[in-house]
């Protein structure tokens, strides 16, 4: 499974993913989406001096010259990245699905095509603002279980923007292939609905009253604030906690997505080795294969230094013993023979003078 933000690129997905693998998306409305990404990516950064303008008309001052405030944010960083978010300020949805930025963001031709290549591929997009109607769709489509699309709403701000429809329209018009994409998908939705046929309704509801016991059972909602920079935003439910001795299944619905990559992450990587708990709470265990091969490692350097030391000393003991008799012999030759002192003989069995010579200072 792929379940990051990534996007769509069919020819480099298809060199790691399956044969049978199965692509599924979400839209939202174009109007809301480009709302939400406006207060995501700081839009308003574009603006000379964003501080002089009342919140309420940052908006409203993006749209009466949206093509200049983006091009302004192609020069400006985000996240580290240089541009980023010139590529989310006009029809981010069909740009994630793989249309190209530029002149097909104004093709209708190539915008229709690029749909109709996004319905092919796809087995489902769901839309947002239907997203309780797209899972039962999802759900007869993979023919899935209902506790496969059971779900606990996270990440939801406190409060969004109040558009009026001059906003909104002139959002949509900015935002034409987003538009076309929407409108095509809402009413393959619908047209999905119908077929499902006269139990949709009594499925729909059913559905929506197991989401709210879910939500009851397995836990709690606590008010959070993500702070960016200067700016702090409200959500509500993103730190939705599993209850005291919940089972397996309320953890996993009710984990936050920091839960979730952690233990998709050690499911993928079960031998990376994970941070140590705390040395008092840590349990007594047998050596690792890792740990006893560094403490042979050690004991065998150890052991072999040893070893170089008993035999420097013995070859150091021999060389004293070599001067030993060297003097012995000098001084019994001196007694019995004077002239022995005006023509002294080398000792052949103790090469003591090379060893002297050698370490006689210059």
């Amino acid at each position: 499974m792929l379940t990051v933000h990534v996007r769509y690129n069919r020819t480099a997905m298809d060199k790691f993913m399956k044969n049978d693998v199965k692509y599924i998306s979400i839209i939202r409305e174009p109007s809301a989406q480009w709302e939400s990404a406006f207060t995501q990516f700081l839009f308003e950064d574009a603006f000379p001096d964003a501080k002089s303008i009342p919140k309420e008309k940052w908006i409203e001052m993006f749209l009466e010259k949206p093509s200049f405030y983006r091009e302004k944010l192609l020069y400006m960083m985000f996240q580290n990245v240089m541009g980023r978010r010139w590529y989310y300020a006009q029809n981010s949805q069909m740009y994630d699905l793989g249309l190209d930025t530029g002149h097909s963001f104004y093709n209708e031709t190539i915008i229709n095509a690029t749909i109709r290549s996004i319905d092919k591929e796809f087995v489902m997009i769901l839309v947002l603002e239907y997203f309780d109607e797209s899972l039962l769709i999802l759900k007869k489509e993979l023919c899935w279980d209902y506790e496969d699309i059971v779900y606990i709403p996270k990440n939801l701000r406190d409060s969004r923007r109040n558009l009026t429809d001059e906003v909104r329209q002139k959002i949509r018009e900015f935002n034409y292939a987003d538009v076309l994409l929407y409108d095509y998908f809402n009413k393959t939705l619908w047209r999905k609905i119908k077929e499902y046929g006269p139990k949709f309704e009594e499925d729909l509801q059913y559905f929506k009253n197991l989401n709210q016991h879910i939500t009851n059972e397995c836990g709690n909602a606590n008010r959070n604030t993500f702070k960016k920079g200067k700016r702090i935003f409200k959500y509500k439910d993103s730190e939705f906690s599993a209850k005291k001795n919940a089972t397996f299944f309320c953890r996993t619905v009710a984990e936050n997505k920091r839960a979730l990559f952690q233990r998709v992450y050690e499911r993928q990587n079960p031998y990376k080795k994970r941070p140590r708990p705390p040395a008092k709470t840590l349990p007594k265990q047998e050596p690792s294969r890792v740990s006893a091969a560094r403490n042979r490692i050690q004991e065998t350097a150890i052991a072999a230094k040893a070893r170089a030391v008993r035999l420097l000393q013995a070859h150091n003991a021999k060389i004293n013993s070599g001067i030993a008799k060297t003097s012995g012999a000098s001084t019994n030759m001196t007694n019995n023979n004077p002239t022995s002192q005006l023509t002294p003989k080398k000792n052949i069995d103790a090469p003591v003078a090379e060893h002297e010579d050698e370490h006689r200072p210059i």
